[in-house]
């Protein structure tokens, strides 16, 4: 025998995959509801709204996932992807800031003509670009974090208010 709860879940499910319409899926869920007793009707009702919140939770958690892949370095080593970290940018600017300073040096040999003196300073503008392109999107990344925690706390708090109504 099924219950109301296992009801309103397959109304929802065809929700999701669209089988029928938001208003059709209202309509549905009110006519179950009031089908059952006022006590067994708050539970279900909860029962929803938990269904709900760990529904929308999924939803920002996707949709983190896919924000999250544009922030994504890959290593030459032909390591997988990897986060932006504060190592890595680290890291990138002492060995940069090493190739910044040896093509420095290099072009100012007398002997180098001006060709090989262009590609040394090219070098080491890229020496010095690079590590901040890396830092510029490591702070994007962290900011995005903090956007995806705040968007996760805010769909929690909505849902938990709605279940501390429906408790009276």
């Amino acid at each position: 025998m099924s219950t109301i709860a296992d009801e309103l879940q397959k109304l929802h499910r065809l929700l999701e995959i669209g089988a029928i319409t938001t208003e059709e899926y209202e309509q549905a869920k009110s006519k179950l509801l009031k089908q059952q007793d006022p006590a067994e009707q708050s539970s279900t009702e909860e029962r929803l709204v938990q269904l709900e919140l760990q529904n929308a939770l999924l939803k920002a958690e996707q949709d983190w996932q896919a924000e999250r892949e544009q922030y994504l370095s890959f290593s030459k080593g032909g390591g997988g992807p990897y986060e932006p970290t504060g190592a890595t940018v680290a890291w990138s600017i002492l060995y940069c800031g090493f190739v910044f300073i040896l093509c420095g040096w290099l072009a100012s040999s007398p002997r180098l003509s001006w060709g090989e003196r262009l590609l040394l300073l090219f070098t080491a503008a890229m020496a010095f670009a690079l590590p901040l392109y890396g830092w510029i999107r490591y702070k994007e990344f962290k900011a995005a974090c903090s956007a995806y925690l705040f968007r996760r706390t805010k769909i929690r708090e909505r849902y938990e208010n709605r279940i501390k109504s429906l408790r009276g």
